[in-house]
């Protein structure tokens, strides 16, 4: 729909520019055909197509009349350089989910996974917004749910949509834990919960559940099972505490390895099952043989050192009982590097070139 002097007029195709990466007009009417009661009361908006407003003809007409509220909301995202989902106003308001697509949640995410994936599961993380029971607000009761709410939402989005491609929500763990440490910040702390449906797939014992309500109540019980406390996220808060703050893990720099080997060295002393598993997050792109670059900045491992860590990172998990993702990590980076190599290149045992990562 277009707005224009107050009519309503349908919407355009999407640009190519969108098709090219993801396309925005029908991944939205999938969302509407599986999950038909955000008909009456949700509008997407696409900022590369301003002006027009995505949804079922009856949302789209109540949008009409709140013009200038889509139109702050879209001002937020662009100034915020994030996309949002929008909760209604009133006893009429309407949902809207505002969608960015180069914002730092895709731009960061791309670095390392395709383009269309980094888009489809940002799309998908503000969608788990919508759509997932009481996954909004901040943190209530302390606890950080509506944010494990959303990302394990786009991590179920994705498997379905993926298969046996699970390097995308391991990267986006891996940077909410960095966050994390490094920032003491623990809002957005979701790796527990992007973890275990990535090791529930991987391990086979749970199907992916449909498109709908039964996706939406599997995002639930995730988050509200594996969502970190106020008082656990505390005790990590503590553990890691020296790690925390501007120049310590962030920005990354020359000294960065030092400090990350030294990080590495507190989770595997601490007997914090929570605390261990940030760290093992955090830490488990170093742990493959060509090791990681980071914001440009190469980190690798000697090779004794590493196997070392390998081994006592391993070892750990299995006492905590947690299942450690670092095979799985590897051979999903393996298979990333190949596919981008040049096909008549000789056949590697791996990548030639550490995976590249991005924290902001």
């Amino acid at each position: 729909m277009t707005r224009e002097n107050g009519n309503i007029t349908p919407a355009a195709p999407e640009q190519p520019a969108t098709s090219r990466f993801f396309d925005f007009a029908a991944a939205t009417q999938r969302v509407l055909d599986s999950f038909p009661r955000l008909k009456s009361d949700t509008v997407f908006l696409n900022l590369e197509t301003p002006g027009k407003v995505y949804g079922h003809w009856k949302a789209r007409l109540a949008a009409a009349v709140s013009a200038h509220a889509l139109d702050r909301q879209a001002a937020q995202s662009t100034a915020e350089d994030s996309s949002f989902a929008f909760q209604p106003q009133g006893i009429l308001g309407l949902r809207s989910l505002v969608y960015k697509p180069d914002d730092n949640f895709v731009e960061t995410l791309s670095v390392t996974a395709a383009r269309a994936q980094a888009q489809a599961f940002a799309y998908h993380h503000e969608l788990g917004h919508l759509v997932v029971k009481d996954a909004h607000g901040a943190m209530p009761k302390g606890k950080p749910y509506p944010e494990n709410a959303a990302d394990g939402f786009a991590t179920l989005m994705h498997l379905q949509e993926n298969k046996h491609d699970i390097l995308l929500p391991l990267v986006n763990s891996w940077a909410r834990a960095y966050r994390f440490v490094a920032s003491g910040v623990p809002v957005h702390m979701t790796s527990t919960s992007i973890e275990a449906i990535v090791a529930d797939h991987v391990a086979a014992e749970k199907d992916i559940p449909a498109r709908g309500a039964d996706m939406a109540k599997a995002a639930a019980d995730y988050a509200e099972t594996f969502a970190p406390d106020d008082e656990t996220i505390d005790n990590a808060r503590y553990i890691y505490g020296r790690f925390r703050g501007r120049g310590e893990l962030f920005p990354i720099g020359e000294g960065t390895q030092k400090k990350l080997t030294a990080f590495a060295q507190t989770a595997l002393a601490t007997e914090d099952r929570f605390a261990f598993q940030v760290g093992l997050s955090v830490f488990r792109p170093l742990l493959h043989p060509a090791g990681v670059e980071i914001n440009g900045t190469t980190i690798r491992l000697d090779e004794p050192l590493r196997q070392e860590m390998a081994q006592k990172f391993e070892a750990k998990a299995a006492a905590f009982g947690l299942q450690s993702l670092i095979t799985e990590w590897q051979e999903n980076v393996d298979s990333l590097c190949r596919k981008a190599a040049d096909p008549r290149a000789p056949t590697r045992a791996g990548p030639a070139k550490p995976l590249k990562l991005a924290i902001g």
